[in-house]
């Protein structure tokens, strides 16, 4: 029976990975539609571009223990153009994980076990010159 559970335990290993992989899709909305945007990581490399509303694909994370940092740029002529940092945190695989070792040595490591948040509906506001009354 010990052993049973020992090998049950190491097959369950990386349980995030396999249910989230290490890559995840991130939807990117705006109001107006049809804004453009650029989507930069950490390092402020463009990593996606492209009109909203959009879907792109971004890496969970940045190397071994280390969560993904992006920052959403959104911008249309007229309009005031918006920074949007987006939000990182460990996703429930990941807490799993911690309950039992190894499957967090896998998944922190490939970085499966981050869940990037979809960034709320950029509004972007008008871009109108002050006029004194």
């Amino acid at each position: 029976m010990k052993v049973a559970l020992f090998a049950a335990y190491l097959v369950l290993g990386g349980c995030a990975t396999v249910i989230n992989g290490t890559h995840t899709d991130v939807a990117i909305r705006s109001d107006p539609p049809g804004a453009s945007f650029d989507l930069r990581d950490q390092d402020g490399v463009v990593v996606a571009s492209g009109e909203t509303p959009s879907t792109v694909n971004v890496s969970r994370s940045r190397g071994p223990w280390r969560p993904a940092r992006y920052e959403l740029t959104v911008s249309k002529p007229g309009y005031l153009p918006k920074r949007t940092p987006l939000t990182t945190r460990l996703d429930a695989w990941g807490f799993i994980d911690w309950l039992i070792f190894v499957p967090s040595l896998v998944d922190h490591t490939v970085g499966s076990s981050w869940k990037i948040e979809d960034p709320p509906v950029q509004i972007l506001s008008p871009d109108v010159p002050f006029q004194r009354p």
